[in-house]
């Protein structure tokens, strides 16, 4: 079963809260006449399971020896949500969309949170080929060390795989999310002025 993440930002101006993307067609309104013709641009989606433990503390552990810390304590939607946002999650929640997750953080919390110096413990399932290169459960995932001709791939569990553990830093295990969104949350202004609002569901 996945998991479907949505981030949405948003900028504090006046007291009140902006939803800080583009409003773009609604894909959906061409077959329903009831849907929206625009909907809020997602600042990124996602269908990462360690990504939701990190941002919304559900699923988890996943692919670990011990449960990830979120960015903070998991939080709910803020009541002070800018229009567009309420709108069009209401709208979700409406039709069915059940939020396991929700939270949100300002950008200086995502800055401040130490995703390069966060070690987590992964544990994993590996094809028994490769489960040699884990041995002493080493910094990174082996991949420049992996067998010629064997794929490249890991699971929860395998009845034929071998359990493997190596270590990773927040920032190796979701690159994209560490190296292109955070960057892009930060350039929408002071960062206690700017939040990232999560929805998640399995």
């Amino acid at each position: 079963m996945g998991v479907s993440i949505y981030g949405y930002a948003e900028v504090q101006s006046d007291g009140r809260w902006a939803f800080a993307g583009r409003m773009v067609p609604n894909p959906d309104a061409g077959f329903d006449p009831d849907e929206p013709e625009a909907m809020p641009e997602e600042l990124f989606s996602s269908d990462h399971r360690e990504l939701a433990a990190i941002l919304t503390d559900i699923g988890n552990p996943i692919r670990s020896v011990y449960p990830y810390t979120p960015v903070v304590a998991p939080r709910g939607l803020p009541p002070d949500l800018s229009s567009e946002l309420r709108a069009w999650l209401q709208r979700r929640e409406e039709q069915g969309e059940t939020w396991e997750g929700s939270t949100w953080f300002t950008a200086r919390e995502a800055a401040e949170f130490g995703w390069d110096d966060r070690i987590q413990r992964r544990r994993a399932y590996v094809t028994p080929q490769a489960a040699p290169l884990f041995a002493g459960c080493p910094r990174g995932f082996p991949l420049a060390s992996w067998p010629a001709g064997v794929p490249v791939q890991y699971s929860g569990w395998s009845s034929s795989g071998v359990a493997v553990e190596w270590r990773e830093s927040y920032a190796e295990i979701v690159p994209e999310f560490a190296r292109d969104v955070l960057p892009r949350l930060g350039g929408f202004g002071p960062p206690d002025h700017v939040r990232l609002v999560v929805v998640a569901s399995w």
